[in-house]
């Protein structure tokens, strides 16, 4: 941020340049004018006036700190107005206030600060001057973050070790030209002990330095801040000695390994008081038996890795040196792999007759690797059972699908089995697995009906009935109604927002037991049926489960009352509607218009939109529909049809 103040004469002045976030501004004084020579017209004293050249008073700064910018004019002077402009880095944009020579003097100064890091060039002109002579100033970042690296390093007595330390401001940018110093300790045997640096132009400074005793050291690297103080950071380093203790272990569990696949093992070296040897340290390996080979492998952190197969069946035997060091030896058992374990995806599911399901089983050997070309049959019993079996191979990733569609309403049961014997049946011993699969009607075969006292009407094979309110006694009317995503479930709700769940419409919260400022007027659910909204008259959304709170208009002023709501097809919006037709979208609900501004021969008592967010429709009372967006259609209205009674709700076809 730029900062600019002005020590003001009595001269014409220049409008000062305007704001801009992370400017912080101060001026200066031009000096002391007589005041009987106001009296000669300004105009007279402005022409032919340019800067020739502009100086800042350090061309290296650290945030916060103030630079003068002092710019020479030539030609008619007295009175003249120089304009400064930050053309470029992290300021850029901002016109900093001007300055006027004044009389007896060829030049006038500015200041200003900066909170960001980086180089600005500023411009200085005179009235009608353009591309002035401009300076750079280089702002310094305070130093609040020092990151040094590598954070361990594991190396032996009298090695060099380097580290980097990266020093960064509060903005996350990189602070160069600023002075850190290195402090090590810990050993006792540091060379050098401490030594200062100054961080390069990504921000590093760099410290090397040994131990000629063993142990642990830690480096503390201290960055200066411009009151006295420092940011630190650390780093560790470990010297040891000669190589003392080497253990070998097996990584593969029981030391058994497929033929043809890899077994691996480690070496941990440490020095005679157990701290990891340097890194680099050279391990060599030894395999007889199966696979018998040679190897080697350096250190890092103490601990060198060898990995090697066999072709074979067998026991291979593996040690470690190191130096005079050698390790006891382990096994490896080298094994033909086997199909031994088989999982089958998804465990359970729900699925609409007609349309296909796939299932996916994997197969996996002895060992926890995936089995290529294992045979494994699929068996369907239950609703849709099949006499005959269907078969495949698995792939590389020891996978094979199957898929198949139900025809009859139920629940299936889907075995995958391993054929090891090849005989078309489930032996003791094959691996299997089995899946869930519940089969029902196509979405949209049905539909409810909620009355006020809570009653249910179902119709329709996919609108069961679950339970209702109609014999209860309700504190307020039920003024609303949502289903759960697969139907087999609904909440009521009623004007005080108390919520009533049936079926798998899992209660998540109410606003039964609040006061509310106007009655509830409907709700939706989200599209996993796991949280739903109350909207209230005056459009006050309440949210509950996973529904997530994106506006309303519960402290705005809105012509006319609120009458219905719907979500988007995502779940991360809502529209709300009010009896007039205007439309207040949140989230991603988009707007496509609205009947807000329109003549209505009766008010709008509902809405509902489209699944894809593509579009939406409201309904009045005397059933006339308006449809708004790309995707949506109209098919006709009930709005010149004489009706008993006047339409209440709508919905759209799935």
């Amino acid at each position: 941020m730029v900062g600019v103040s002005r020590w003001i004469g009595r001269g014409p002045e220049r409008p000062r340049g305007g704001w801009r976030p992370g400017l912080a501004v101060a001026m200066l004084a031009v000096g002391l004018v007589a005041p009987m020579l106001w009296s000669v017209p300004a105009q007279a004293q402005l022409g032919g006036a340019q800067v020739s050249s502009v100086m800042a008073s350090a061309s290296t700064a650290t945030v916060g700190q103030t630079v003068i910018l002092t710019a020479q004019v030539s030609g008619n002077l007295l009175g003249t107005a120089v304009a400064f402009t930050i053309i470029s880095g992290p300021n850029a944009g901002a016109s900093l206030a001007s300055c006027q020579v004044q009389l007896l003097q060829q030049s006038c100064s500015t200041s200003y600060s900066s909170t960001i890091s980086g180089t600005d060039t500023i411009e200085a002109d005179a009235p009608g001057q353009s591309g002035g002579p401009n300076v750079s100033v280089s702002w310094l970042g305070v130093p609040a973050l020092v990151l040094v690296s590598p954070p361990a390093s594991f190396t032996n007595v009298n090695s060099n070790v380097s580290v980097n330390a990266t020093v960064y401001d509060t903005n996350g940018n990189p602070v160069s030209g600023n002075q850190v110093q290195f402090t090590a300790s810990g050993t006792g045997g540091e060379n050098p002990s401490s030594q200062s640096a100054t961080t390069n132009g990504s921000g590093v400074a760099s410290f090397t330095y040994t131990s000629t005793a063993p142990g642990k050291s830690t480096v503390v690297a201290a960055a200066a801040t411009p009151n006295g103080g420092s940011v630190t950071g650390s780093a560790t380093a470990t010297f040891a000695g000669p190589p003392a203790t080497i253990k070998l272990t097996q990584q593969n569990q029981g030391g058994l390994a497929p033929v043809g696949g890899t077994d691996t093992v480690t070496a941990a070296l440490a020095d005679s008081v157990g701290d990891p040897v340097g890194d680099g340290t050279n391990v060599n390996f030894l395999v007889t038996g199966a696979g018998a080979q040679t190897g080697h492998a350096p250190t890092s952190g103490g601990n060198a890795i060898f990995t090697f197969s066999s072709n074979v069946t067998g026991t291979s035997t593996i040690t470690a040196s190191a130096g005079s060091l050698t390790s006891m030896p382990v096994t490896a058992t080298w094994e033909p792999a086997i199909a031994s374990s088989i999982t089958l995806t998804p465990r359970n599911a729900s699925a609409v007759i007609g349309t296909p399901q796939v299932l996916i089983a994997q197969v996996l050997d002895q060992f926890g690797q995936p089995f290529e070309g294992a045979l494994v049959r699929f068996a369907i019993g239950g609703a849709n059972a099949v006499a005959t079996t269907s078969s495949g191979d698995t792939d590389a990733s020891g996978k094979v699908g199957f898929q198949y569609s139900g025809t009859n309403v139920g629940i299936d049961t889907v075995a995958a089995f391993v054929d090891l014997n090849d005989d078309d049946t489930l032996d003791p011993g094959d691996p299997y697995a089995t899946s869930a699969i519940f089969w029902k009607n196509k979405p949209g075969q049905g539909y409810w009906l909620a009355a006020s006292d809570g009653g249910i009407f179902n119709y329709g094979p996919d609108a069961p009935q679950e339970g209702s309110l109609g014999g209860r006694h309700l504190n307020k009317p039920i003024v609303g109604m949502a289903t759960t995503p697969d139907g087999g479930g609904y909440w009521l709700v009623a004007s005080d927002g108390g919520i009533f769940g049936f079926g798998d419409a899992a209660f998540q919260g109410s606003t039964g037991g609040m006061h509310i400022n106007q009655p509830i007027v409907g709700m939706a659910a989200t599209p996993d049926g796991q949280g739903y909204w109350l909207v209230a008259s005056d459009g006050g959304i309440f949210a509950y489960g996973d529904a997530t709170f994106y506006g309303s208009t519960g402290g705005m002023h809105i012509n006319q009352p609120i009458v219905g709501m719907a979500p988007s097809g995502t779940g991360a919006g809502y529209w709300l509607v009010a009896s007039d037709g205007g439309i207040f979208a949140y989230g991603d609900a988009p707007f496509y218009g609205s009947t807000g501004s329109m003549h209505l021969n009766k008010p709008i008592v509902g809405m509902a939109a489209i699944s894809d967010n593509s579009g939406y429709f409201f309904v009045a009372s005397d059933g006339g529909i308006f449809n708004y967006g790309p995707g949506s259609s109209f098919f006709g209205s009930a709005g010149s049809t004489h009706l008993n009674a006047p339409i209440v709700a709508m919905a759209v076809a799935p």
